[in-house]
């Protein structure tokens, strides 16, 4: 009796390794070793597994990722004929964007009182602003005053007639605080005194006149 021997044709289809990503603003480009096997790479980004994304090349690029949102992205190996790997993957965070306020501007200023106005980081950030201000026509007292708010402006009253402030703001964003911003300065109105003119005299008396 002769006996043949018969090995089945196992396809093997590895999944993806050697996964970086390189992460640029609100991009990041993922990077992995290429497979000759492969007819092309199947991506699942943010764990939507309706579509996948198609790369016939051994890299792609994510666009308009949010700052410091959490992605956990996935990635398989199309071998063809049906044949796909198991999945591999890597989890990235985009780091925040915030910087100190900027665009400070000072109006509707008056003799005791100013309205302070910036620019943020935007509305993708839950943020609280500091504002400090002090008087520099007083050389005496070189302190802060500071005010924390939620809006984008702040009213200063109780300033000091003809005086120059300075204002600086910074806000606490994704979880810390910028540095200050550029200085504003603004003067509130001077008090003007006129000296009085056209005095004249009448109704002169030994004891006083008008």
């Amino acid at each position: 009796m002769v006996t043949f021997g018969y090995t089945p044709n196992v396809i093997t289809c590895p999944a993806p390794t050697g996964l970086d990503i390189t992460i640029n603003g609100t991009s990041a480009t993922m990077t992995w070793d290429d497979n000759p096997d492969a007819v092309d790479w199947q991506i699942n980004i943010g764990g939507y597994w309706v579509n996948f994304i198609v790369a016939t090349e051994p890299h792609y690029t994510f666009t308009g990722l949010i700052p410091n949102e959490s992605y956990y992205i996935n990635i398989r190996t199309n071998c063809g004929g049906g044949y796909t790997s198991n999945w591999s993957g890597l989890f990235i965070t985009i780091p925040g964007d915030c910087t100190p306020p900027s665009n400070l501007n000072a109006d509707n200023i008056t003799f005791t009182s100013a309205k302070v106005s910036w620019n943020g980081c935007g509305i993708l950030h839950d943020e609280t602003f500091e504002l400090r201000c002090r008087n520099s026509s007083i050389s005496s007292d070189p302190s802060w005053n500071t005010i924390q708010t939620w809006n984008q402006y702040v009213n200063l009253s109780d300033l000091t007639p003809g005086s120059d402030y300075i204002v600086q703001v910074r806000s606490y964003c994704d979880g810390e605080w910028t540095d200050w911003s550029d200085t504003l300065i603004f003067s509130t109105i001077p008090v003007t005194c006129f000296v009085p003119t056209d005095l004249t005299v009448s109704s002169i008396v030994p004891t006083g006149a008008n």
